[in-house]
């Protein structure tokens, strides 16, 4: 029986296979690099209303950085994580992180805007967030690695 998701596992497996096949074919050196591409905010959180009071926000949208993997993209742009632990809503969260509120010009509201904005990327790629951080709008430029081998699920 195909799914949706095995019919584009199976058009996924056919276009490596054909592509290395071609550019060995050709005789025309071609680089190929199936990773996937990886930006390093290992957790971050939808600003709503209440995480917006806690940290003085104007308005309750964008991405809360939580955790930046060290030595990731986007520690190595300068991204960066919460440094305060409060209790918001019954929850313990860590606030103070950069918020993203953009991608490449795109605005992000959320973690959905964010996915939308950052698929077909590739590695190697440079992305430009626009983030706020203590107050003030700054971009930073994430060139996009691939995703480390003990970080795939």
């Amino acid at each position: 029986m195909h799914t949706a998701f095995s019919t584009g596992v199976s058009f996924g497996i056919l276009f490596a296979v054909v592509g290395l096949s071609f550019a060995y074919v050709s005789g025309n050196p071609v680089e190929v690099n199936l990773g996937r591409p990886w930006v390093g905010v290992e957790e971050g959180t939808n600003v709503d209303a209440a995480i917006a009071e806690a940290m003085g926000l104007q308005e309750a949208k964008g991405i809360l950085i939580i955790t930046v993997a060290e030595d990731s993209p986007a520690d190595k742009a300068g991204l960066r994580h919460g440094d305060e632990v409060v209790e918001i809503e019954g929850e313990r969260i860590r606030i103070g992180g950069d918020v993203i509120t953009g991608i490449n010009g795109r605005q992000v509201a959320n973690n959905a805007d964010a996915e939308a904005a950052l698929a077909g990327k590739m590695i190697g790629d440079s992305v430009k967030f626009t983030v706020i951080r203590d107050g003030s709008t700054r971009d930073f430029n994430v060139v996009l690695e691939e995703l480390p081998a003990e970080r795939q699920p």
